[in-house]
């Protein structure tokens, strides 16, 4: 990722400008080249508990959220095609091992780039990871306790 891929910013408070392009900085740290395509770790360094590429879910929400503001759509839509696609043609196994607010960022991206091709491709992806959440993370019960 270069300069070409962010907007530009220009502040009269520099310190302001100077922590705005550390973001880019950082987050440019972060996507990594892979077999199918490219994905955002959290860390730099490997951890235990990630899933296949050291990604980890509970950062998933942040990084499409930052990156929708980048001019080159791929380096998302690859990241997102891997989360949800990447375990042959399934979910990755630790997409829902945090809690989530991936579909609202899915949303807002698509506020920033307009891109509706996308969403209509993932809507059936979107639609199953939140019957899957039901699934298997709803409490039972209701805020009083009784059974729903």
């Amino acid at each position: 990722m270069d300069e070409k891929n962010i907007p530009l910013f220009e502040s009269p408070d520099k310190n302001f400008e100077e922590i705005f392009y550390f973001r880019w900085w950082t987050l440019r740290k972060h996507i990594k080249k892979t077999e199918q395509g490219y994905a955002f770790t959290e860390f730099l360094v490997q951890r235990s508990y990630a899933d296949k590429y050291n990604l980890i879910s509970s950062g998933l929400g942040h990084h499409i959220y930052e990156s929708r503001w980048l001019h080159n759509q791929e380096y998302m839509n690859d990241n997102l095609r891997i989360w949800y696609r990447g375990n042959d043609g399934q979910p990755l196994k630790k997409l829902r091992a945090f809690s989530s607010w991936n579909i609202n960022a899915i949303y807002n991206r698509f506020l920033v780039n307009g891109d509706k091709t996308f969403l209509k491709e993932y809507y059936p992806d979107l639609k199953n990871d939140y019957a899957a959440w039901e699934a298997e993370k709803r409490n039972p019960k209701d805020l009083f306790g009784n059974l729903m």
